[in-house]
């Protein structure tokens, strides 16, 4: 996106922004994808300042591992958010590379670094099951990998194939079959619950604080706004 089309998309957000919030104080906000990190601190700045907030509002942004800095982790912090996703998907370079994602491993551990040096505790990680090329053995390692790091929370995906997308039109090879993808997810409750609670159906925590709020309101059918390109509130 360039910074005209950018600036253009802000302020259409905020102005959708002020036409339909109600001004209440909200209990949980999200910046979701695309890549919400890549915007400039100042862009994160002038959207909250939209809304009110509850003393206990928990506020999270998705991360990309290859485009977060460790000063850019202390300015959002700076700004009042307090839970970051982590979008990792996978651990194997290799793997990384077959599903167009720009970023390696390296840069994530260098991001799981920087949490701990910004003094960040509550932070999630993303990861995808299904991959091309992702045997059950190669996804029993990435499980049990996580236990080198102080993570708090995992969200795990199954990966979907849908009609429009690029791996529709050009299918990858080596895909695990629905059966395999079946003993993935089985492998991953087995694995996780031992030192996760299985709190809701594809996510895991260390402890209920670290539960996520936001989802739980998905799940509990309470009232969301949504804002920005494709979102939908309840």
């Amino acid at each position: 996106m360039g910074l005209k089309a950018k600036d253009e998309y802000l302020k259409a957000l905020n102005i959708e922004i002020n036409n339909f919030y109600k001004s209440e104080n909200l209990k949980t906000l999200y910046f979701g994808g695309g890549t919400p990190s890549l915007l400039e601190i100042k862009d994160i700045e002038e959207i909250l300042r939209n809304f009110n907030f509850d003393s206990t509002c928990e506020t999270t942004i998705e991360l990309n591992p290859h485009s977060i800095t460790l000063e850019k982790l202390k300015e959002f912090k700076n700004l009042g958010i307090n839970r970051f996703s982590l979008g990792v998907q996978s651990f194997n370079d290799s793997i990384l590379k077959e599903i167009g994602r720009n970023h390696t491993k390296e840069e994530i551990l260098q991001t799981i670094k920087n949490f701990e040096l910004a003094e960040i505790e509550n932070y999630s990680i993303d990861l995808i099951y299904g991959l091309p090329n992702q045997s059950l053995e190669e996804w029993e390692k990435t499980l049990k990998y996580i236990n080198n790091f102080n993570i708090k929370h995992v969200s795990l995906y199954g990966l979907s194939i849908e009609k429009g997308t690029y791996f529709y039109k050009f299918p990858p090879k080596n895909l695990p079959t629905l059966d395999l993808q079946a003993q993935m997810y089985e492998m991953a409750i087995e694995i996780l619950s031992k030192d996760f609670i299985h709190y809701e159906f594809s996510n895991f925590a260390k402890k209920e604080k670290y539960f996520s709020k936001h989802n739980l309101s998905y799940w509990n059918r309470q009232n969301y706004y949504g804002f920005g390109l494709s979102a939908s509130g309840f």
